[in-house]
């Protein structure tokens, strides 16, 4: 009996059911499956051919490896653990694991979801927190660049014009591995967030309508693939082809990127040049 292996073996089961939509009834314990029935937050920066799967319930092709489910763990373990210390610090004064729903004429579905904390300030101001946590390349741009990272500001500005009564959100970060941590503080004026919130509609719409009208919508990332397979990185004559990190992590990318593999050849992005030290060329993703 190796415990490892039977707890990798656990969560790979349990996430696989997850994924492809099925949910574990806490009263029975039985595996259900339940049909999307709403937008996540989380979604409005992610890839409209991506969402088009998950709504329609394609098959998951690509699930995350033992390996990189044990890092989400921690990163849960992490989470719950900074929640509790948040309630011994505020007591009554925080609220953990905020569930909203906002519901828009223009849209079939609400947008739901969760945000880890919510605080009654000394200001007497209600102050949202979404700890993120990361580790290696992810932490070190995050700690070199000085900003938060486009998808998590992305989704904190949807909590905001989602839920006006929160004046702010609080968005630390924590790296797993350095212990590197940061905060930056996100704030928006009436308008920006009614202005945010069209946008955020505009997208899960054309989502509910490409659902509707079974069109599968085009990609909004780019993927280096060759020899039937999506690549990180390679390196063609010379130049350097990078996939966005949103093809190179996508649970569909086989599903997604199938005909261009289908021929085992080389299908590169649409180039666009970065002149680097020494002359070298590296060509990135252009979204």
């Amino acid at each position: 009996m190796n415990i490892l292996n039977i707890v990798e073996k656990h969560l790979l089961e349990e996430n696989n059911k997850k994924l492809n939509g099925y949910r574990k009834d806490e009263a029975t314990g039985e595996w259900v499956f339940k049909p999307r029935s709403s937008h996540h937050p989380s979604a409005y920066n992610k890839c409209r051919r991506q969402m088009y799967y998950q709504w329609t319930n394609e098959v998951v092709t690509d699930p995350p490896d033992g390996t990189g489910l044990l890092i989400m763990l921690m990163g849960t373990w992490i989470h719950d653990g900074f929640a509790k210390i948040l309630k011994d610090i505020y007591g009554d004064d925080v609220e953990n694991e905020v569930e909203f729903t906002y519901k828009d004429d223009e849209l079939e579905f609400p947008i739901h979801g969760y945000f880890d904390d919510l605080i009654m300030g000394d200001d007497d101001l209600l102050h949202g927190v979404e700890l993120k946590t990361a580790f290696g390349r992810a932490i070190t741009n995050v700690k070199n660049s000085g900003k938060p990272r486009d998808d998590d500001e992305a989704q904190i500005k949807v909590y905001l014009s989602c839920n006006p009564e929160v004046s702010d959100f609080k968005l630390p970060y924590l790296g797993r591995d350095s212990m590197y941590r940061t905060e930056f503080n996100i704030t928006m004026t009436e308008e920006e967030r009614e202005i945010y919130k069209a946008k955020v509609v505009a997208k899960f719409k054309d989502i509910e309508e490409s659902v509707k009208n079974k069109a599968i919508p085009n990609r909004d990332y780019t993927a280096v693939v060759k020899d039937g397979e999506v690549h990180a990185k390679i390196v063609h004559k010379t130049v350097t082809y990078k996939s966005d990190w949103q093809c190179s992590y996508c649970n569909y990318k086989s599903k997604c990127w199938e005909v261009e593999c289908s021929d085992f050849g080389i299908h590169l992005p649409k180039e666009k040049t970065i002149h680097l030290p020494e002359e070298k060329t590296e060509l990135e993703c252009e979204v």
